[in-house]
């Protein structure tokens, strides 16, 4: 046995090739969330699976500005209206 050791570049090419398999079940799992489950020719739908599984829906995440966490939809909007109604600010200098 001539190498019986692992060096750095033995350890970076395995780790390359850990990441860049993960990379490819990732993307395939992300590209079934549109277009599944299949449909035929005749219209009937069929239950394709595969691997790696297709993914649950992604439920829609809504960012609220800092200021206006806590506040209903409806102040929200109030205070929406009041300032396109007052213009844009004007600088102080």
């Amino acid at each position: 046995m001539e190498n019986e050791y692992l060096n750095l570049g033995q350890i970076s090419i395995y780790v390359f090739w850990a990441f860049f398999a993960l990379l490819i079940i990732y993307l395939r799992r992300e590209d079934k969330r549109e277009g599944y489950p299949l449909d035929t020719a005749d219209g009937r739908r069929v239950t394709v699976e595969g691997f790696p599984k297709t993914p649950e829906p992604k439920q829609p995440v809504q960012a609220k500005h800092p200021a206006l966490v806590g506040k209903s939809e409806a102040e929200i909007i109030e205070r929406t209206r009041a300032g396109a109604e007052a213009g844009p600010a004007k600088e102080e200098n």
